[in-house]
C-alpha cells in the first residue's frame, strides 16, 4: 500500500505534486506465504526453516518470528498453529 499526501489550500490542491509517498508493508504475523491468513502451510514452513531445507526472506522471517525474539523456531510455529485452530 502507498499512501501519498497532497498539498491543499482551502479544498483546492495547490499542486499536484506528491509531498510525500510512503510504502508500508503488508506483513501479517504467521502468514509467510502470502495469503492473508496464518494456516498449518505457515507452521510447515517455519519446520522446513528449522531444518535448513529453505531460506526465508526478512519479510517472512518478521511474519514467522510470532514471539519477537529474533528467532524463528519451533515456539513460533505452535503460536501459528494456536492461530490457526482458534480461527477454525
Amino acid at each position: 500500500m502507498t499512501i501519498k499526501a497532497i498539498v491543499v489550500k482551502d479544498g483546492i490542491p495547490n499542486s499536484p505534486t506528491t509531498v510525500a509517498a510512503y510504502t508500508i508493508p503488508s506483513i501479517m504475523k504467521g502468514d509467510a506465504n502470502g495469503d492473508g491468513k496464518a494456516t498449518a502451510a505457515d507452521a510447515l514452513i517455519v519446520y522446513k526453516y528449522i531444518q535448513h531445507k529453505i531460506t526465508l526472506t526478512n519479510d517472512e522471517f518478521e511474519a514467522l518470528d510470532m514471539n519477537d525474539d529474533g528467532k524463528v523456531d519451533a515456539q513460533d510455529a505452535e503460536l501459528i498453529m494456536q492461530i490457526y485452530t482458534n480461527s477454525k
